[in-house]
């Protein structure tokens, strides 16, 4: 229910800003607003659309070009979305939104130094924030740099402890490492904290495939 409320105002919000683009046709707030609106419906090349109308209008908004840049990786068209995040980053170079956008691309693509290097910039805005040190930590362990993910895991927990998701993590890198107990003791704490009960099903596989190790 709660779903199909948010489309139906988010439908609404579509038909407020296609009357005021009819009214003027260089509405740059009514491209924007309306962009964002077919994002969230997930209707990213409508989105691309009107976020092309707004940056030919007004160029400078770094804003923008992140979002384009967000629709565009939701198409799998990475290079497009990070070219869209650079131009955010020279217009806004200390909007950490961007930089985070960005470096998940990277990761996602496998490009993990340039991650890090993201994720450098995402903790030096905000360092008493968790999320860099999470993704920073994740990016250092597929590069198999497993004492720097956990000491970045161990900032993470540290500074939200409560967060399943740096315990699954940890987990994974301390398993990699061979250290059963830390890794059976994480895994333990994930379960605990998360709600999913899908992944509460998996993590306890792990658990027991590591308790049968000799």
């Amino acid at each position: 229910m709660e779903n199909q409320d948010f489309k139906k105002t988010i439908k609404e919000l579509i038909r407020k800003d296609d009357a005021a683009i009819r009214l003027n046709p260089e509405d740059v707030d009514a491209y924007i607003s309306r962009g964002l609106s077919y994002y969230y419906l997930g209707q990213s090349e409508q989105s691309i659309n009107d976020f092309d109308e707004a940056i030919r209008l007004n160029h400078e908004n770094a804003d923008v070009h992140r979002c384009r840049g967000e629709a565009y990786c939701d198409l799998g068209q990475f290079k497009r979305g990070i070219k869209d995040f650079n131009e955010a980053i020279r217009l806004k170079p200390d909007k950490v939104v961007a930089y985070f956008a960005r470096g998940k691309v990277h990761y996602l693509i496998g490009w993990y130094e340039h991650a890090i290097i993201d994720f450098n910039e995402v903790i030096r805005l905000e360092p008493e924030k968790a999320i860099g040190y999470l993704y920073r930590g994740r990016a250092y362990c597929r590069l198999s740099k497993f004492e720097w993910g956990i000491k970045n895991l161990n900032k993470a927990i540290n500074l939200e402890p409560d967060d399943a998701i740096s315990y699954r993590y940890r987990g994974e890198a301390y398993k990699e490492q061979g250290k059963k107990v830390e890794a059976i003791a994480d895994f333990e704490k994930f379960i605990a904290l998360t709600d999913d009960p899908n992944e509460q099903f998996v993590v306890k596989i792990e658990i027991e495939e590591l308790s049968n190790v000799g």
